[in-house]
C-alpha cells in the first residue's frame, strides 16, 4: 500500500527499527494483513531479532497458513538463530521448490548438513540454468562447482567454473552493470585459482551495490564478497568484509554467529584470530 511506501523506503536505507515500527502502526489498522506481518518479522531478522520475527511470522501463518514468504522468512529465521536446521525443514515440510528464495534456502540447509548428495540433485532438478532474486543469481554450473569444492573434487569444481565463467560472461554483456553477476563471476575465477580476479569481480559489484545505496541488497552482496574473499584464499579481506556485515544495517539477515559456526563456506577460516572474535558479536 502506498502508506507503507515510507517504512520499505526507510527498510532500504538502512533505518530498520524505524521502519519495523511504521509497519507496526500499520498492521493495528489492517490486523488480517498476513504480508504486512510477514514484512515486520523481516525487519527483526534485519535486525538480528529472530525471537521477535518469529512471532511475527506465526502471526502472518496464523491468518494465512501455508503462505510460501512467512515459510521461508521462518526457516531462514531459526536457521540464523541457531545454526541448526531440524525446526527450519519441519517448518518447510513438502514445499521445497527450486526456485527464488526458496531455494536459496533449501540449499543453505544443505550446506549446513553437508549433504551434499542431495545438494546436486537439487541443482539437477533446477528449471532453469539460472536463477535470479533480488541480490544473488543461482548459476546451475556454479552452484555445482561450488558442491564439488566442498566435497573435495578439485577436477569438477574447475570443469563446472569455467561452464559458468562463459555463462555468466554472456549475462554480463546484457547487465554489465549487474552487481550479482559480478559477485557470482567472482566466484568462479575463485574456483579456478585467480584470486586476483576473483576480488576485482568482487570489489566491482560492491562499487555497483553498496550497503549505503540498499541495506537489503548491498548486505546480500557484502555477504557473497565475504565468501569468494574466503574461497579466494584471502582470509584478511573475508574477516574485513565479514566484520562489516556484522555490523551494518540488516546484517542480520545475511549472517550470525551461529551460522558462521555452522556454514562449510567458513571453514577455512576456522582458525584465524579474527574469525573467531566475529563468533563472539551478537
Amino acid at each position: 500500500a502506498v502508506l507503507d511506501l515510507p517504512a520499505y523506503i526507510w527498510r532500504r536505507q538502512g533505518k530498520i527499527r524505524q521502519a519495523a515500527e511504521q509497519l507496526k502502526k500499520r498492521f493495528e489498522l489492517n490486523p488480517r494483513d498476513f504480508e504486512l506481518a510477514d514484512e515486520i518479522g523481516l525487519c527483526y531478522v534485519l535486525l538480528w531479532d529472530y525471537e521477535s520475527a518469529n512471532v511475527w511470522f506465526d502471526r502472518a501463518l496464523s491468518i494465512e497458513p501455508g503462505s510460501v514468504n512467512p515459510l521461508v522468512h521462518k526457516a531462514l529465521s531459526l536457521i540464523l538463530s541457531s545454526g541448526k536446521t531440524t525446526r527450519a525443514r519441519q517448518v518447510l515440510g513438502d514445499m521445497i521448490g527450486y526456485s527464488g528464495e526458496t531455494l536459496w534456502v533449501w540449499l543453505l540447509i544443505l550446506e549446513i548438513d553437508r549433504d551434499f548428495r542431495t545438494y546436486l540433485s537439487t541443482i539437477d532438478s533446477m528449471a532453469t540454468a539460472i536463477e535470479y532474486s533480488e541480490d544473488v543469481v543461482i548459476q546451475k554450473d556454479l552452484a555445482y562447482a561450488r558442491a564439488y569444492q566442498f566435497m573435495g573434487n578439485d577436477e569438477l569444481c574447475v570443469r563446472n567454473a569455467e561452464k559458468a565463467m562463459k555463462v555468466l560472461n554472456s549475462e554480463l554483456r546484457l547487465r554489465a552493470d549487474d552487481a550479482r553477476v559480478h559477485v557470482a563471476l567472482g566466484h568462479a575465477y575463485a574456483f579456478l585459482g585467480d584470486r586476483a580476479a576473483a576480488l576485482e569481480e568482487g570489489k566491482r559489484a560492491l562499487d555497483l551495490a553498496p550497503v549505503s545505496w540498499d541495506a537489503l541488497i548491498g548486505t546480500g552482496i557484502l555477504r557473497q564478497y565475504a565468501e569468494l574473499a574466503t574461497m579466494a584464499g584471502d582470509e584478511d579481506e573475508a574477516i574485513r568484509a565479514l566484520d562489516m556485515l556484522r555490523s551494518a544495517p540488516g546484517g542480520g539477515l545475511r549472517v550470525s554467529a551461529p551460522t558462521l559456526k555452522a556454514e562449510p563456506v567458513w571453514d577455512p577460516l576456522r582458525d584465524n584470530p579474527g574469525f573467531k572474535r566475529l563468533l563472539e558479536k551478537e
